[in-house]
């Protein structure tokens, strides 16, 4: 139980994550000194779900989604619970889901995890207001899947890339 978000822009990228650890069915909330996001060369990823998912994502030598998606495959047998991987990359926003399927987002936003309708609602409305960051649209998103939701906590680890050659 989590929220991963993201925002996309032509010349950068921002994706952050909460802290919490949660069992299922929500009666107890810790705080994870693991971090669900992490910072790649050229692509950011933040996992929702299975803690097994998240180190191994955090372990990953990869550059690109396709080929985290591999690893994945390859590293993951049994049953590893629900869990998905938004990422961010110069071509957009995906999303590696448990079946190993890919979502390429059309919308510069998206969101996983528990509190991904606040945090998929504040992007959209977010996303008409100029001269914010993707940085500051992610940390406002985060803060109010935080403030709404019962599944994830701060505090909140945001990353940013900016895209090689972006004006």
């Amino acid at each position: 139980m989590t929220v991963i978000a993201a925002n996309w822009t032509q010349t950068g990228a921002a994706l952050g994550g909460d802290s919490g650890a949660f069992e299922d069915g929500g009666n107890l909330k810790m705080l994870t000194a693991d971090p669900k996001v992490f910072k790649f060369d050229a692509m950011l990823a933040g996992v929702a779900g299975s803690f097994r998912v998240i180190n191994l994502v955090g372990r990953a030598e990869v550059k690109d989604v396709f080929g985290l998606r591999d690893y994945l495959q390859k590293e993951i047998t049994g049953d590893s619970g629900e869990w998905s991987v938004l990422c961010a990359t110069k071509d957009g926003l995906f999303e590696i889901a448990d079946d190993f399927s890919v979502i390429h987002y059309r919308e510069p936003y998206a969101s996983i995890g528990a509190g991904n309708a606040f945090a998929t609602g504040a992007l959209s409305a977010l996303s008409a207001l100029e001269g914010l960051s993707p940085k500051d649209r992610v940390q406002l998103a985060l803060s109010a899947s935080g403030k709404h939701s019962t599944m994830c906590a701060p505090p909140f680890k945001i990353f940013q890339i900016f895209f090689e050659g972006a004006v």
